[in-house]
């Protein structure tokens, strides 16, 4: 039997009052992303907008089992055009955040990039993978950036992505994140380039979090593993968030924690003026669900400091 695992965004009090947000639901048109978009309307997290193609949805709708909902409809049939009106409503702030249903990563992200107002002002987009697993597995939520967006950062735009996923830390009441910075090995060696910009986003972010790094992973997560290697930090077996050298190695540790029975995966693009929920279109339905409860989540965090400040 497998362990249960540990709390997910559904199970977690919530940081403050969450009503339903308003969201923008590109092509919800696989059961899946159906079933997980009305889960996140009946716990409330959520009042969808749905924007895709209504022949297909409701034909989808009629064999799903689920009563008809009362939601609003915008009959967009293009996937590129889809998405252009959930970025455009964003923005615009009709809306607080963007699910993505069954339609392209690049295709969402391009239409998003389209409609921002300047980089300047809205700072740079990445993505966090948080990983609920099994406790005998992983004794508390994993996050690892970026497995989706970014493919080969600098050492700055590095810096830009672990701020960006200690930001979302904070937000879920972390407020001291411990960080990891993987490399291969625990020593700065000038021919492995990963190992030298590891110790240089560790010395820029040791502000705001606990942070190790350069750092493999068996040490981030194993203090067996950190002992044996004589490695003394409150980070070693104990990683809050993982942060990757390239998009090759986060999506490979996210891969490989699906495999595991009982693991949840929730992804978020975070850096902008809202929250877009970013699912695997393979993703089952708890996972593309905590998708969006972490999504809600993080907007409400965003919603109250802003009102704060």
């Amino acid at each position: 039997m497998t362990a249960s695992s540990g709390p997910t965004p559904l199970q977690d009090p919530p940081p403050v009052d969450l009503g339903p947000a308003m969201a923008a639901v590109v092509q919800p048109l696989s059961a899946t992303s159906l079933h997980a978009v009305h889960g996140a309307y009946a716990a409330g997290l959520i009042t969808p907008v749905v924007i895709g193609d209504r022949r297909r949805f409701t034909n989808l709708l009629r064999g799903s089992g689920i009563e008809p909902p009362d939601w609003v409809f915008h009959d967009v049939d293009d996937d590129a055009a889809a998405a252009d009106r959930a970025a455009a409503m964003a923005e615009a702030g009709d809306v607080g955040l963007v699910i993505k249903g069954n339609v392209k990563t690049h295709v969402l992200m391009r239409a998003v990039l389209r409609n921002r107002c300047s980089s300047e002002e809205s700072g740079r987009l990445s993505h966090v993978f948080a990983i609920y697993m099994p406790e005998a597995s992983y004794h508390k939520t994993l996050y690892v950036t970026d497995g989706a967006i970014n493919v080969a950062p600098s050492p700055d735009l590095m810096e830009v992505i672990a701020n960006n996923a200690i930001d979302l830390l904070q937000a879920l009441g972390i407020q001291r994140p411990k960080v990891a910075v993987l490399s291969a090995a625990e020593t700065v060696n000038r021919s492995m380039p990963s190992s030298v910009e590891a110790a240089v986003v560790c010395e820029r972010i040791s502000a705001r979090a606990d942070t190790l790094g350069p750092v493999a992973l068996d040490v981030a997560l194993s203090r067996d593993a950190a002992s044996i290697k004589g490695i003394e930090s409150p980070v070693a077996g104990a990683a809050d968030l993982v942060v990757c050298p390239n998009i090759e190695s986060a999506n490979g540790i996210v891969k490989m924690a699906a495999r595991q029975p009982g693991t949840t995966i929730a992804g978020l693009v975070v850096g902008g003026s809202y929250p877009i929920v970013l699912p695997s279109r393979g993703d089952s339905k708890q996972s593309q669900l905590a998708s969006c409860a972490l999504g809600r989540k993080y907007l409400a965090w965003s919603q109250y400091v802003a009102r704060c400040s």
